[in-house]
């Protein structure tokens, strides 16, 4: 017996990420879990409710009764996750296009799914030095996972989203 993908093609879905200190280079991180994504390799999903105190039982992520998976979502949506005061102490935004497969489950606000791996990253320049010295270094080191890094000239957060959906236009 063989599995069939929930679709042919890859899901495309937008995200934000931290960009972290991890080994001595910038990699990518989960804004809501203590995850660093694997580079020139899917991440993949597993349920962390197990690891809570209220267990769902035993399933394969993402599953319909329960929150998991690796989530995606539209451009709009994604610039809420801006708003948590940027730049941080040792930690940078980046949104960029993410590719899901696997088993894909499409949600109120966007889509969970069991496999993904970035697509495109965005890295905006917002280092108080004004240099852009700390994106260019944290873009430098995304670029091994083998996808385009690009800077983002912007002059404050809630422009990342303005910016990537005039280039898309």
């Amino acid at each position: 017996m063989s599995v069939v993908p929930d679709y042919v093609e890859p899901v495309v879905g937008w995200r934000v990420w931290f960009a972290r200190e991890d080994q001595g280079s910038a990699r990518l991180r989960s804004l809501f879990h203590d995850l660093c994504w694997p580079v020139r390799e899917p991440l993949v999903a597993e349920c962390l409710r197990r690891r809570w105190r209220f267990r769902r039982g035993e399933h394969p992520a993402p599953a319909l009764s329960c929150r998991c998976g690796i989530y995606a979502a539209s451009l709009e949506r994604v610039g809420s996750y801006l708003d948590f005061g940027w730049p941080r102490e040792r930690s940078d935004p980046v949104v960029g296009r993410v590719l899901l497969w696997g088993s894909v489950v499409e949600c109120e606000q966007g889509w969970r799914a069991s496999l993904a791996y970035p697509e495109r990253l965005y890295v905006p320049v917002l280092d108080a030095t004004g240099d852009g010295s700390r994106a260019a270094q944290v873009a430098l080191d995304l670029t091994a996972y083998g996808v385009p890094v690009e800077l983002l000239e912007i002059e404050f957060p809630a422009d990342i989203i303005a910016e990537l959906s005039a280039a898309a236009a």
